[in-house]
């Protein structure tokens, strides 16, 4: 159920419903952060399925609504999905881009766990561009920051 893209537009629409019956501004904007986690949650299947265009679409939309709810924790879950479907596509560049900017952002938050992530994922990339002393000491950053918070996975 949960990975047939029907069950999440329908869970698109439902919020839309909500969102223009509604003036309460908490239920408008709790209405849209599930619709983009719905945009999320398709992005995914779509990707898994090899649907880059259509993930790439809705990761976009979803990291849109984020943005205009002031969502930050999650915007980087958006840009990270971005990010990664592009390092997969092999445009090593643009997923750095993307990466940089999740990264900015979760230690602007002070998310530790989050910038442990980006800090493995950037050192991927770099790995991947053959900077591998760059790579090693992102690993080495991100293995001592998981290590700091006791996060073991």
């Amino acid at each position: 159920m949960y990975f047939r893209p029907e069950f999440w537009d329908s869970l698109v629409v439902a919020c839309d419903y909500i969102v223009e019956g509604d003036n309460n501004n908490e239920i408008i904007k709790s209405a849209l952060y599930y619709k983009a986690l719905s945009y999320n949650n398709l992005g995914y299947i779509y990707d898994i399925r090899g649907h880059v265009e259509n993930a790439l679409k809705y990761n976009h939309k979803s990291l849109k609504i984020l943005n205009e709810i002031g969502n930050e924790f999650e915007t980087t879950r958006a840009i990270n999905n971005i990010a990664y479907i592009h390092y997969t596509q092999g445009d090593t560049n643009l997923a750095l881009d993307y990466f940089d900017q999740c990264l900015e952002i979760q230690k602007r938050l002070d998310d530790k766990i989050g910038v442990a992530r980006s800090l493995n994922n950037i050192g991927q990339i770099y790995y991947t561009m053959g900077r591998v002393e760059d790579s090693k000491k992102l690993t080495m950053e991100c293995l001592a920051i998981r290590k700091a918070v006791s996060y073991t996975h």
